[in-house]
């Protein structure tokens, strides 16, 4: 995982404190959920193993999705012309 290539790079050189921030700067969108939760952890549940568990979690339900979705044959989506009319007065067509 990119964390321990980072702490194994330099020992001295990356605190925990270092590696989440250069590791939540990198993180492919797809990890987005998993950034803005963590905006809103508590300081001190703020710890390198905490967000390497999230960040592990995230993998496998990510990693669960891609293969439902490649295990769909086709899906067809269709649109209905003249459908929702909101409150704006914004139309779906």
């Amino acid at each position: 995982m990119v964390i321990n290539q980072l702490k194994d790079l330099g020992e001295g050189c990356f605190n925990d404190k270092v590696v989440m921030t250069k590791l939540t700067c990198i993180l492919p969108l797809k990890y987005d959920s998993i950034l803005k939760a963590w905006e809103n952890v508590i300081e001190f549940e703020k710890t390198f193993e905490n967000l390497q568990l999230r960040l592990l979690v995230e993998e496998g339900i990510i990693k669960k999705c891609l293969k439902e979705v490649r295990g769909r044959k086709s899906t067809t989506f269709f649109v209905i012309r003249g459908g929702f009319q909101g409150s704006g007065g914004f139309g779906f067509t």
